[in-house]
């Protein structure tokens, strides 16, 4: 089995970096665009109730940040023209569904929670494989690859509806539901890693074991303790986990140097929490 061996293009991971992470800011624009009505009652003081930025304001970041990730796919096309596609779907199009998937959830299905949850699932699971269309041109993909991106989708949709059930009464039987799919999602990513290389990696499994212990551990501050504050720990800290998820599938490819950097975006995650809780 030929592994991960190929050189790394850094121009194009800076490039995945933008295009990603001008989604993200597209999303995170359209939320607060979507919600400036509801947050002018409930929460007066974030960016658009409080005037720190207008509306015209918050579309024209919405539209610069979805401008960008555009670009970056441009540069992608020109970069890597023979890059695989990613299970027949082509970049463009894995690109245009994520940007739907975001407007639908933002300013359509939001307020439904389950559908919701399966929206942020899905755009997780196609931000994963649009990095997969540009995978190294010698790698070997086997048909069980794309199930990473299937247990992406349901680690995001738990984590979605657990952060649905930080507000309004407690919902014990649920949140056990949805916590056990949390908890189950990255051992179903160490399963696939395993079918995909048979060979045990060491590095693979500590970060599985310390996902599921962190995760583990934080499920049960909830079921010991069912408020609001350990409800957020438990989605801030699920979020963070994704990085993690990220690292152990890198690792399992045989890329531990590459893992390493992966992991490493833990840090800046946490800064970058920690700054927003001040904030």
């Amino acid at each position: 089995l030929v592994r991960y061996r190929d050189d790394i293009d850094p121009v194009v991971l800076l490039l995945l970096a933008a295009v990603s992470g001008g989604l993200y800011a597209f999303g995170m624009a359209c939320n607060d665009l979507a919600d400036r009505d509801r947050d002018r009652l409930l929460h007066p003081e974030r960016v658009i109730p409080s005037g720190r930025l207008s509306t015209r304001g918050a579309c024209f970041a919405a539209a610069f940040a979805v401008t960008l990730s555009a670009g970056a796919l441009v540069g992608l096309a020109l970069r890597a023209p023979s890059g695989p596609g990613a299970i027949g779907i082509g970049r463009l199009l894995i690109w245009a569904i994520i940007v739907f998937l975001i407007l639908l959830y933002d300013f359509v299905i939001k307020s439904a929670p389950v559908s919701g949850a399966g929206v942020m699932g899905l755009i997780r699971g196609c931000n994963f494989l649009l990095g997969l269309v540009y995978a190294p041109s010698t790698a070997v993909i086997r048909e069980g690859m794309p199930l990473y991106a299937g247990f992406l989708v349901m680690y995001v949709f738990c984590l979605t509806m657990v952060s649905v059930l930080e507000d309004g009464p407690p919902r014990r039987g649920l949140f056990k539901v949805v916590a056990g799919g949390l908890w189950i999602a990255p051992v179903g990513v160490g399963v696939v890693g395993w079918l995909i290389f048979p060979t045990l990696q060491a590095p693979a499994v500590a970060t599985l074991v310390v996902l599921l212990a962190w995760l583990g551990a934080r499920i049960g501050a909830v079921l010991k303790e069912y408020s609001r504050a350990t409800m957020t720990r438990l989605v801030r800290d699920g979020i963070m986990a994704i990085i993690l998820m990220d690292a152990s599938i890198v690792f399992w490819s045989g890329r531990a140097w590459e893992g390493l950097v992966v992991a490493s975006l833990l840090i800046p995650a946490h800064l970058f929490m920690v700054g927003f809780r001040r904030e």
